[in-house]
């Protein structure tokens, strides 16, 4: 089917097994990397910086990062041409999360952010991280974010996208919808950086509705510290359910 592609519309296409990182050009130093009009990259979600990554360091946004998504990410933009496109696969978290906000911040100025697409769960068979599509090019002023996590049919042991799942996602990919919405660079810099599409599209009635609760307090203001613990098992959390009140609940 690739070859019947490549043939009809006249396109070349190298496939080479390297690691891109290794081949990232310094920065300050001049890139001369061959350059691509589109660029897909799946690379290993949430990957840890290691000693071999220390020249990575050196990335504007690369101290306060705990994965290389979003060094991944950088790779691919120094291989893409000034009026190509790419998509790259990123943890949800990486969208949001504290850590990460330098990336967010440096990839918002540079202008490179175009879309932001959120997948279902369970699309991938090795993993069962929420990921979403970063779609990358020169000189965005604003972001497009499609979210598309609710959008797909179940499947036994991955969910998958039929026709009318990739069609709806298309669709909202080229306009505004009821799942997507366009948002200045302007607006996201308000919202910390953030570029997790359900941080945009959030409906005002959902929103209103929570009012009926009484006053919204921020949880950070419940709290003195909010940090990511160790995971637990089911049987330890049963071993240490109660049947009585002790005042301690266990959040999810």
């Amino acid at each position: 089917m690739l070859d019947q592609y490549l043939d009809k519309y006249h396109q070349k296409i190298a496939i080479e097994n390297r690691d891109i990182l290794q081949d990232m050009t310094p920065p300050g130093v001049e890139n001369t990397a061959e350059h691509f009009d589109k660029i897909f990259c799946d690379h290993p979600l949430a990957m840890r910086f290691s000693a071999r990554d220390s020249w990575i360091q050196s990335l504007p946004f690369a101290k306060k990062s705990k994965t290389l998504d979003w060094a991944f990410a950088a790779g691919v933009m120094q291989r893409l041409a000034k009026k190509g496109k790419a998509v790259v696969t990123l943890t949800n978290s990486c969208a949001w999360n504290f850590p990460e906000r330098a990336a967010r911040e440096y990839f918002i100025r540079q202008g490179w952010v175009e879309s932001v697409i959120s997948l279902p769960v369970k699309m991938f068979s090795y993993t069962n991280i929420s990921v979403l599509l970063l779609v990358l090019s020169h000189g965005n002023k604003e972001v497009h974010f499609v979210d598309a996590s609710d959008i797909y049919e179940k499947g036994r042991r991955t969910n998958q996208f039929s026709k009318a799942n990739i069609d709806t996602i298309l669709k909202a990919l080229a306009e505004d919808t009821d799942i997507s919405k366009t948002v200045s660079n302007e607006e996201i810099e308000k919202k910390d950086f953030s570029i997790f599409p359900k941080t945009y599209l959030t409906p005002e009635d959902e929103l209103e509705s929570l009012s009926n609760y009484g006053t919204l307090i921020p949880l950070e203001d419940l709290t003195l510290r909010i940090s990511r613990g160790a995971p637990i098992m089911a049987s330890q959390l049963d071993a240490f359910s109660s049947e009585e009140d002790t005042g301690i609940d266990y959040l999810t």
